[in-house]
C-alpha cells in the first residue's frame, strides 16, 4: 500500500515515494527483458484491481494464467475468480 519499495530499488524518488502514498497512487507495472515499466497508475488499490482486470480483459482469451502475490492472497484470489470468468 505504499511506494516505499520503488524508492527503495531506485525506482522513483524520496519525494514521488511520500507524495503517491500521501496520494494513494498505485502504479500498475509490466516486465520486458527484466525491466520494470509502468502501464499505468490508479487512485486507490480497488481502481488499481478493477484497471488490472481490464487490461487483462483486453488481452483475453488465455491458454493459461497465473496471478503472483507477494502479502495479499485474498486479493489474488478476488483478481483470479474474476478473471477466470473471461
Amino acid at each position: 500500500d505504499t511506494l516505499e519499495y520503488l524508492e527503495k530499488g531506485g525506482r522513483i524518488g524520496k519525494a514521488r515515494a511520500v507524495l503517491g502514498t500521501l496520494l494513494k497512487i498505485k502504479p500498475l507495472l509490466t516486465i520486458h527483458d527484466g525491466e520494470a515499466h509502468e502501464l499505468a497508475k490508479e487512485r486507490t488499490k480497488a481502481r488499481g484491481l478493477a484497471r488490472l482486470q481490464q487490461i487483462a480483459r483486453d488481452y483475453a482469451p488465455f491458454e493459461e494464467m497465473c496471478v503472483l502475490y507477494t502479502t495479499n492472497p485474498k486479493d489474488a484470489d478476488l483478481l483470479l475468480e474474476n478473471l477466470k470468468k473471461n
